[in-house]
């Protein structure tokens, strides 16, 4: 009877199975896995945690045997716990190896209950396992099939290395929505729910492009389904003049510019996040694509495909369709003029440019050392385009009044720098005028002597060194007397005389003396 409380306690322990009905509970998704990921940690955790509660129910069931069992031959508690952990996880995975005897009968029951459920255990763990590793290899199959599709195309059509990577990394970027294909089971529903699922799934767009702020819940729920998510580096020209329109774009992060190609991408409006571009050309060019834009930092957006955005903005949603044409015109006299203000800026400042080049190269050194540093007129309107008024459609603008301003202080500028140029040409040539007019006869004084002059100065330069050798000669007269003090007499006057002539002098004068 004493045992009756301990066994009333193993009923007790049954309320755990409870705790499994916590799948059923809705929680929220803090991190955002696959379902495939889901599955495989859940598979795992279970396993642990059955593992953990066979182990101390196993330890229970021994405590209830007054005989001597396994848990007698050890002291401490928390090794108690490892063996059990330990027999538990053997027992599921394994055949057991025996290294731990028992002796009751309650724990060897227990024991044969235990293997006969690890079966299932194991084979739901291991299930779990094959079926996530099996979805991941179907998640990259469509991957793998169109990159080796593209290796074919790069090795048949010789492609370049750039245009190769950069279709890979689209492949990349598109690669989750592979296997996703969320309209096939849209389609599947009545309208209610089909409207109500793609609202949830695609209400992300409100908060990442501000174009769909203030849309209507069938808006988001028909135009999110067809919006395609593309990626561009830096400096990437999104389409050119003169490519085909068939999508408009919707920019989600980075920055874009409209740019001039003929002017070295000269950028005179800025494309911001949230807005959208692409649309003019559809509406009102044809098929051609009317102006030439390019990113200047990482970009993202998601495209809507011509088909699709004549379906939904002039069939579907006539009323956004007008808003967006109206929009349009808008945006098309928006840019036109700035497109003109900005060949006129480049027209002028070329002219400026040929003036200033016409004048010579030393003229522009007393100019940089005479005057503030030159500035490029393109790069100072390029680096205020961000700083002026942005509109509501997204697009940034030059203001007319603040551009014209610009271009007057340019102007202004350039006047001064002329007029100091042409202010230093005057003073050169009146310099140039004195030096011919004043100092021409002191220039040929000095350079320009004539040949006659010079026979004189050297014919001088020739009786001083001669007077000098004669004081030289007559101070010695004494001392040189005898025959071999005249020949010693004369070599020494070949020493001081530059010429036979002259020597011949000195020895007459030495037979005179």
């Amino acid at each position: 009877m004493s045992k009756v409380p301990k066994i009333y306690r193993i009923a007790k322990m049954i309320k755990l199975a409870r705790m499994l009905r916590l799948k059923e509970i809705q929680y929220v998704k803090v991190i955002n896995i696959s379902i495939g990921n889901e599955r495989f940690i859940l598979a795992f955790l279970l396993l642990i945690f059955s593992c953990h509660v066979v182990g101390c129910i196993w330890f229970f069931v021994a405590t209830l045997s007054e005989e001597e069992d396994w848990i007698y031959f050890e002291s401490h508690t928390f090794d108690q716990y490892i063996i059990s952990m330990y027999w538990a996880v053997q027992t599921v995975l394994t055949v057991g190896y025996g290294d731990i005897k028992f002796y009751s009968w309650s724990t060897r029951i227990f024991a044969i209950i235990w293997m006969l459920s690890s079966v299932y255990v194991f084979s739901f763990a291991v299930g779990s396992l094959a079926s996530f590793l099996d979805r991941q290899d179907q998640n990259n199959q469509v991957y793998l099939n169109r990159l080796a599709t593209l290796k074919n195309i790069k090795q048949e059509f010789k492609i370049s290395k750039k245009m190769f990577l950069k279709i890979k990394r689209e492949l990349k970027y598109g690669k989750r929505d592979f296997s996703l294909q969320y309209h096939i089971l849209l389609e599947e529903l009545p309208p209610i729910l089909k409207i109500e699922l793609s609202y949830i799934m695609n209400k992300h767009l409100k908060q990442e492009i501000g174009y769909f702020y203030d849309k209507s819940q069938q808006f988001i729920s028909s135009i999110g389904p067809l919006l395609k998510p593309i990626k561009l580096e830096a400096n990437e020209f999104v389409y050119c003049t003169g490519d085909l329109a068939e999508e408009i774009y919707f920019v989600k992060s980075g920055k874009l510019a409209i740019v001039l190609p003929d002017q070295q991408n000269f950028k005179f409006m800025m494309i911001k996040p949230g807005s959208y571009f692409g649309e003019l050309d559809i509406l009102f060019y044809g098929e051609k694509r009317k102006y030439t834009i390019m990113t200047t930092k990482p970009s993202e957006f998601y495209v809507l495909s011509r088909k699709d955005f004549k379906s939904i903005y002039l069939h579907q949603f006539r009323d956004e369709g007008q808003i967006l044409v109206n929009e349009a015109l808008q945006r098309k006299i928006m840019i036109k003029s700035a497109y003109d203000d900005a060949l006129n800026f480049l027209g002028e400042d070329n002219q400026c440019n040929s003036r200033t080049k016409s004048h010579k190269v030393s003229k522009f050194k007393v100019l940089d050392n005479a005057t503030s540093p030159q500035v490029d007129p393109k790069l100072v309107i390029q680096q205020k385009t961000e700083d002026y008024n942005t509109n509501d459609d997204g697009l940034i603008h030059f203001d007319k009044i603040q551009f014209k301003k610009k271009i007057s202080q340019l102007e202004k500028q350039i006047k001064i720098k002329d007029q100091i140029i042409a202010n230093i040409q005057q003073e050169l040539d009146e310099l140039m005028n004195q030096i011919q007019h004043q100092m021409s006869d002191d220039i040929v004084g000095r350079f320009k002597i004539t040949k006659s002059m010079e026979e004189m100065m050297q014919l001088r330069r020739q009786l001083k060194a001669t007077k000098k050798m004669e004081d030289t000669i007559k101070s010695q007269r004494q001392i040189y007397r005898s025959v071999h003090q005249k020949t010693q007499f004369q070599k020494d006057c070949r020493k001081y005389s530059s010429s036979v002539e002259q020597a011949k002098l000195l020895n007459s004068l030495w037979e005179e003396q």
